[in-house]
């Protein structure tokens, strides 16, 4: 919170359950008056709850072909729409592997 007072951007982003509470952490922030946040990017992350962060955040949401990890938790849903990487396929957990989101950038 120091940071954000200092005018400094805050950028919250994860992988797989860190990306879910990313997600959390970005929209607390923005609840509890704290920071706005610069960005939101998650890899693969699962749907982390049903709030949505307001516009002014850029928000990035990964997907990997058959990632099945962002199908997680299907009562609640994604802050954004997904952005598919590397094409489709079948659900795959070899798909959620951190290395196959980072060479698909």
């Amino acid at each position: 919170a120091r940071l954000a007072r200092t005018g400094h951007q805050i950028h919250f982003g994860g992988h797989s359950k860190g990306g879910a509470e990313a997600a959390v952490c970005a929209a607390l922030c923005v609840a509890r008056d704290i920071c706005k946040p610069a960005s939101l990017t998650t890899f693969g992350s699962a749907r982390p709850g049903r709030f949505k962060l307001p516009c002014y955040c850029l928000v990035n949401n990964y997907r990997y072909r058959g990632d099945p990890v962002p199908f997680v938790a299907p009562w609640n849903r994604h802050v954004s729409k997904i952005i598919q990487l590397g094409g489709t396929g079948k659900p795959s957990v070899k798909d959620h592997k951190i290395t196959h989101y980072i060479g698909s950038l």
